[in-house]
């Protein structure tokens, strides 16, 4: 007997046997199912106009409509309702019939209560996995309006701010230069108006990053380098944090100062920057946050593997598929104040992507290791593709 768990599948059995009616649906109303009888054909097209069903078990010998004219009204009008046909032994080409014109099964008189139960729950089976089916599908393309959405926002957003934050930023610039003739109140404003523009302008910078990369222009000027440009980058982001937050952190170097490879150095300075500022903003003051770079040669084509560790509040199981999805970000949005190191800080929820864009534009990965309230490791690595400069020997550690 065929057990519901969900939404019940709801059957109309149409026959003009009142005893074989009222064993039927007694069957099926034991078995879960939601079910009503109609006495001959025309009756039961009249119930399905007023509460279609998810399936129809008809007899075909009937007076008046017999049951394959039902089935073939069924299909005209609810063309997604499963017929099952019963018919005798003697006229089982109408079964055959019934099958070649949409019937899902047909059933040979003296129908037994266990071979009904079989085709009934097969049949009911399918029409829960079409459901399921058709739910996903809808789904689905809400997930793909909201995609639209979200890249028209960009589209946008990088249309409309970039030239004015540009000039904003600009004469916010000059102010700044010419600071030491205002008075000192006067001073700290422009300096903290610099910090703003700054911001906005690094939020614009990622906006058209995301633009073009879902252009599949993602900008990337690969050329050969070493990690010295990254290092020297992530020193500078450290000082800032440690001028702002009091935190114990640590920058190790373990890649060879003369190893050379080719990548775009200020966007692995970047990624790995917009790390350690969501390490940042996840620890508490007291916490420590570390980085470590190094080479990965237990494989065919080594890695760079840079990999910030923090000990912070770490990421709910529930958040993790989304960590690096576009405008996702931690927290409660009533709660939302913008800040790039700040201790529980955030911003548009664009940075984490960025990260995994960039990793992506070096054919590399980025991924992640955590626990609630003990914090996180974000590992991010890029294939160390040889520059035709060849590699350094030797080389030096470096830790900060």
């Amino acid at each position: 007997m065929e057990q519901q768990t969900e939404a019940p599948v709801s059957v109309l059995v149409v026959d003009d046997d009142e005893m074989i009616r009222e064993i039927l649906c007694d069957f099926l109303v034991r078995a879960g199912y939601d079910a009503a009888d109609a006495p001959s054909g025309e009756l039961g097209l009249a119930a399905l106009h007023r509460r279609p069903r998810d399936l129809v078990v008809t007899d075909v010998m009937m007076p008046g409509m017999d049951g394959l004219e039902v089935l073939r009204r069924v299909k005209e009008n609810w063309p997604e309702t499963e017929v099952i046909v019963v018919t005798g032994y003697a006229s089982l080409e109408n079964g055959v019939q019934a099958m070649k014109e949409g019937a899902y099964d047909f059933l040979i008189k003296p129908v037994k209560l266990a071979q009904f139960d079989a085709v009934l729950g097969r049949c009911a089976r399918w029409i829960r996995y079409r459901r399921t089916h058709e739910e996903l599908l809808v789904v689905h393309r809400r997930l793909e309006e909201l995609a639209g959405l979200k890249r028209r926002f960009l589209a946008v957003a990088d249309h409309e701010l970039r030239t004015p934050v540009t000039v904003l930023d600009g004469m916010v610039r000059l102010l700044a230069a010419r600071s030491g003739e205002l008075p000192d109140d006067l001073a700290k404003r422009v300096e903290i108006l610099g910090q703003v523009s700054r911001r906005l302008v690094s939020i614009v910078r990622d906006v058209r990053d995301l633009v073009q990369s879902d252009a599949g222009r993602f900008p990337m000027a690969l050329d050969r380098t070493t990690i010295v440009p990254v290092v020297r980058g992530l020193r500078t982001d450290v000082e800032m944090i440690r001028a702002l937050r009091e935190l114990d952190i640590s920058l190790d170097n373990r890649v060879p100062e003369d190893r050379v490879f080719e990548a775009d150095a200020s966007r692995l300075r970047q990624a790995v920057g917009e790390l350690l500022a969501n390490a940042a903003t996840a620890t508490a003051d007291g916490g420590r946050v570390g980085v470590v770079l190094d080479v990965d040669g237990a494989r065919p084509t080594p890695r760079l593997r840079a990999a910030v560790t923090d000990t912070g509040v770490g990421i709910p199981e529930d958040e993790r598929r989304r960590i690096f999805d576009l405008f996702h970000a931690l927290g409660d949005a009533q709660h939302h104040h913008t800040s790039k190191y700040e201790y529980q800080g955030s911003g548009l929820g664009l940075g984490l992507s960025i990260v995994a864009e960039i990793a992506r534009a070096h054919g590399g990965g980025i991924d992640l290791e955590t626990e609630p309230g003990r914090g996180s490791t974000f590992p991010l690595w890029t294939p160390l593709v040889q520059g035709k400069g060849g590699a350094g020997k030797g080389g030096t550690e470096g830790g900060t």
